[in-house]
């Protein structure tokens, strides 16, 4: 595909991107956003589309993509533990006057993450990346029984640390 070609079907593209960015962010702003991104994406590695697939498929394929990585990383950006409850996780909802003691309690807890065994805590941090066990058990070259039963440790040894404070 030449020069000019890519650029005017990526261009024709637009209206439906946006409607498809729109359904994925339910915001005007964020799907204006995510279509801009997926337009730098797709120039950026236009010499690695095929000639012989679908262009609409590729670019689509692009955007979800986009839209997914975004997703997790403002997820995990959002994710601490709550020693009041203890419970395992929960989404960080908090106001300004509570930020840094819950910055320090999330180095506090980071830390003790990172004191678990190489093999329990690299599937638990994953895991709390937002990777899905799947997507675990394929990077660590495990079965899912046994990444299932790694976080679960995690989890149980981190509670307990928790419990115990």
């Amino acid at each position: 595909m030449e020069f000019t070609d890519f650029g005017k079907q990526l261009i024709s593209l637009e209206p439906h991107l946006f409607n498809f960015a729109l359904k994925l962010t339910r915001s005007h702003q964020k799907s204006q956003d995510l279509v801009q991104e997926t337009f730098l994406k797709a120039w950026r590695y236009k010499d690695q589309f095929r000639r012989d697939t679908n262009f609409k498929a590729w670019v689509f394929t692009i955007m979800r993509n986009s839209y997914i990585n975004n997703y997790r990383k403002n997820y995990t950006q959002k994710v601490i533990f709550d020693t009041r409850e203890y419970s395992y996780l929960n989404n960080y909802r908090s106001s300004n006057s509570n930020m840094q003691e819950s910055i320090l309690r999330h180095k506090e807890i980071m830390g003790k993450i990172m004191t678990l065994k190489e093999g329990i805590r690299s599937a638990f941090l994953m895991y709390i990346e937002g990777y899905k066990y799947k997507e675990i058990s394929h990077e660590l070259n495990l079965p899912i029984g046994t990444v299932k039963s790694r976080i679960f440790f995690a989890r149980k040894q981190l509670t307990w640390w928790l419990e115990k404070r």
